[in-house]
């Protein structure tokens, strides 16, 4: 069975954010629903879910993060190179990362403790 990376790249920035923001001062977001929370992969697509209430779960679109720019060919890094994003702040970074702050936030809403 093929490794399902981007579903395992959701979890991890989910994650990432979670952890980033119980760690910030105004945040509702308690660890225990974290601890709570728990996901699967069907159809290009990841559900997020409360462990306690399984039937409750909303999904989100695996096509719409972009996790990576491919670098392992001669022509990609050459055109990592011409448009200078080797010296430039990671805007995929910063775009997963205020996405993924939404998705949080939507989880936390509509999933509730």
């Amino acid at each position: 069975m093929p490794k399902k990376i981007k579903f395992e790249s959701f979890i991890y920035r989910f994650l990432m954010e979670a952890e980033q923001k119980i760690a910030s001062e105004n945040n509702k977001l308690s660890e225990s629903f974290i601890n709570n929370i728990d996901f699967y992969y069907d159809n290009k697509k990841v559900y997020v879910f409360l462990k306690s209430n399984p039937d409750n779960k909303i999904s989100y679109d695996l096509s719409e993060p972009i996790f990576y720019f491919r670098g392992d060919t001669a022509k990609a890094q050459s055109l990592q190179i011409e448009k200078d994003l080797i010296n430039k702040a990671d805007a995929i970074k910063h775009e997963n990362a205020l996405k993924f702050r939404m998705i949080l936030e939507d989880a936390y809403k509509k999933l509730g403790e």
